[in-house]
Order: C-alpha cells, then structure tokens, then sequence
C-alpha cells in the first residue's frame, strides 16, 4: 500500500525487493479512499513455451485508472491503463471491467 498515493514505480520496485510486503490473500477485502494506490506484484511461473494471459482487475468502484507495468525485453517498462479516467475504447481491452492481455516471451 502507499498511503500517501505518491510512490513512484521505482520506490515501489525497492519496497518489494526490500521485502516490503504482504502475500495478498484472495478473499481479503483492501478498502482504499483517499489518495491511497494498491500496489501488487504478480511472478508467473517460468514457461517452456509461448504461453497468453489476461488480467481483470474487478473494482465497481474504482474512480480512477488500473495501470499494469509490464517489464519488457529491452529493460524498459510498458504501462497501459484502463479505468474511469480513460474511455472504454482506448483501454487495451475494451471490456466491463479493466482487463489486460499479455504474452510470455519464449
């Protein structure tokens, strides 16, 4: 969690390194308000061949944006956003609910 809702990816990136975290349980509730952001990191399991994902972030009452940061090849960072503050036809995938597709590399 960051409180304050002003943590950049690289303070985030070092709390977790820093073993700065809690293993979420999924039928835990995290209420938010304020300027307060959730931040969580998900480790696939390592693949022999090309595998696809999508990720849907289910929040009725987000009023704001989902950004997941995808670490790519080059060491840079790929971050699309869905949410109240984008329209629908500009998330990545158009959907109810926030939901992003990505790939393994192989």
């Amino acid at each position: 969690m960051d409180a304050s809702g002003t943590q950049s990816l690289t303070e985030i990136q070092r709390r977790f390194d820093g073993g700065d975290f809690n293993t979420l349980n999924v039928n835990s509730v995290q209420p938010l308000s304020g300027p307060q952001k959730a931040w969580l990191r998900i480790r696939l399991p390592a693949v022999s061949s090309h595998v696809s994902w999508v990720i849907t972030v289910v929040h009725p009452g987000m009023d704001s944006s989902v950004v997941l940061y995808n670490s790519i090849a080059s060491g840079q960072w790929q971050a699309p956003y869905a949410g109240d503050s984008a329209p629908v036809a500009r998330w990545p995938m158009p959907d109810l609910h926030p939901a992003f597709a990505f790939a393994s590399a192989t």
